[in-house]
């Protein structure tokens, strides 16, 4: 079946990265879409979970940077 992917395939792909803890699944969705503020959000608490603070830091600072931060 063809069809194309959008944001809420995205989404859903970087949420269940969030909820596995799978961050290189996570990044690579995250590069797909960048200019959304969600999966800023999602892709940092990614990082969190698993303990890399430093990372979802830089992703806030980036957010800000691209004024997603609402």
């Amino acid at each position: 079946m063809d069809f194309d992917a959008g944001p809420a395939l995205w989404g859903a792909l970087l949420y269940a990265s969030y909820l596995h803890g799978n961050v290189s699944i996570g990044e690579r969705v995250f590069d797909l879409e960048l200019d959304n503020e969600c999966n800023f959000e999602l892709l940092m608490r990614v990082y969190g979970n698993v303990g890399r603070l430093e990372d979802a830091e830089r992703d806030r600072l980036m957010m800000v940077d691209r004024g997603l931060d609402s």
